[in-house]
Order: C-alpha cells, then sequence, then structure tokens
C-alpha cells in the first residue's frame, strides 16, 4: 500500500510564539493564554508574519475547489467562510467553458430591471426582489459575488439544472485566525523558515532591535526560494477538475 507523505506543517501558534521569543532571548511560556506583554508582541509578531507568508503569492495550499450544487430560479450560492476569491470561474465539468465575471453593480446597470440579492447578506432589509422574473433566466452566461454569495446570471433556469446539476470553481483560502495555543499555521514545511525569520524580523522592530530588516530580508528571500519551487505553479494553475483525475 502506498504511502502518502503530507508536507502541511504542524507547527502551532504556541510552538511558533515560542520560537520567536527564543530568537530574541527571552524564555518562552508553557501557553499563550494571559499572555505578558513580550508574549503579546510575539503573538503580534507571528501573526503577521503568517499574514505575509500566506498571501506572499498564489500558494498550492491555499487552492480549494468549490461546487455549485444548482437550484431552478436561484441566483445565489454561499460560499465558504474561509473564501477569499476565486482563482477558476465557476462551469460545468468535464470542459464548458467558464462563465465570465461581471461586478454585481454592473450587472445591475445592463440589466435595469434586476434587483436580487441575497436575503442575509448586510441587512434583512436586503429582500430578493426582482421585475420580470422571465426575463432573466436561462443558461448562465456570467457569475458575480456579493456578500459571501456567488451569483450567476442569467438566472439557471429548470432546463439548464436538468441537464447541469452541479457547477465547479477553484477558491483561495483566506489566513487561518490564530487564538489557542494548538492552532495550526496551516502552510507548507518548507515555509517554516521563512515564517521564522519574519516573526524574528516582527520581533526585533518591536522591542526596537537594529537588526529586524536582516531578519525580514532573509525571511522575503526564503519565500521567493519556496516559490520557484513545487509550492507555486504559476498564478491560477488549475488544469484539471477533481473529478477528471
Amino acid at each position: 500500500m502506498a504511502v502518502i507523505f503530507s508536507t502541511t506543517s504542524s507547527r502551532t501558534y504556541l510552538e511558533a510564539v515560542q520560537i520567536t521569543l527564543r530568537s530574541v532571548g527571552i524564555s518562552p511560556p508553557g501557553t499563550i493564554v494571559g499572555p505578558d506583554k513580550n508574549t503579546a508582541l510575539a503573538m503580534d509578531a507571528v501573526a503577521n508574519a503568517l499574514d505575509i507568508v500566506w498571501n506572499f503569492t498564489d500558494w498550492e495550499f491555499r487552492r480549494e475547489w468549490g461546487e455549485l450544487e444548482l437550484s431552478a430560479l436561484q441566483m445565489w450560492y454561499p460560499v465558504d467562510e474561509r473564501f477569499a476569491e476565486i482563482l477558476l470561474a465557476p462551469q460545468v465539468k468535464y470542459g464548458v467553458p467558464q462563465l465570465s465575471y461581471r461586478k454585481y453593480e454592473k450587472l445591475v446597470e445592463d440589466q435595469p430591471g434586476l434587483r436580487f440579492v441575497p436575503a442575509d447578506w448586510q441587512s434583512s432589509a436586503l429582500a430578493t426582489e426582482m421585475e420580470e422574473l422571465e426575463t432573466y433566466q436561462g443558461t448562465p452566461r456570467k457569475w458575480t459575488y456579493a456578500g459571501g454569495f456567488i451569483g450567476l446570471f442569467p438566472i439557471p433556469d429548470s432546463d439548464f439544472v436538468s441537464d447541469c446539476p452541479v457547477l465547479v470553481y477553484a477558491w483561495a483560502k483566506t489566513v487561518p485566525t490564530l487564538a489557542g495555543d494548538n492552532d495550526l499555521l496551516e502552510i507548507d514545511r518548507i515555509l517554516e523558515t521563512a515564517h521564522q525569520f519574519l516573526s524574528s524580523a516582527g520581533m526585533k522592530e518591536s522591542l526596537e532591535y537594529p537588526d529586524h530588516q536582516i531578519d525580514y530580508q532573509r525571511g522575503i528571500d526564503a519565500l521567493k526560494k519556496a516559490a520557484n519551487r513545487k509550492l507555486f505553479k504559476g498564478a491560477r494553475g488549475f488544469t484539471t477538475h477533481p473529478g477528471d483525475r
């Protein structure tokens, strides 16, 4: 039986904070609960460094596949709470061309009778309202985004949903929220060194150490090196759907 090795880092928030404190000669605590001043500075440095690492480029580990299970005459479909952006526009499985993006405000300008927003987007006062529904249904050609929902237009009609019940899309995750001792950084292991340098740089800057820029540059150089390796296959680097593999 084949053995699959994970390249995902198992480093936790606490471990990263402890490493950061040791890098400036400070003895670390056993928990980040109820932190003292230096631990709080290290926690901020670790979180800020993670944000730099996570958003440095289109890392492969940020990418996810999603599915829109369609319903006739339903325009809006919720996305994951970690949704950051679309990497590959919604499309039918097995090679049907992607839908093109249209900003929601522009879509409404294009179609003056269209007033259709998710009922729970921003305010309960924003209810579904549409004039001449039959004018806006058919085969979707465009997709839009608003308030945590992907919208399809024209709105899928029953014939389209019958033929294509699911659309697939690729999306990027947001940086994880760090709060507890055991929260994971969720990066690849080869990025641990870059993150460590950047965390140290942030900590040293807070303590007004003169060499913080040296660690910062080491961190950026490590990110550039990693970006040229297997973790980065080119922006929007999806070539196949999960069902095609």
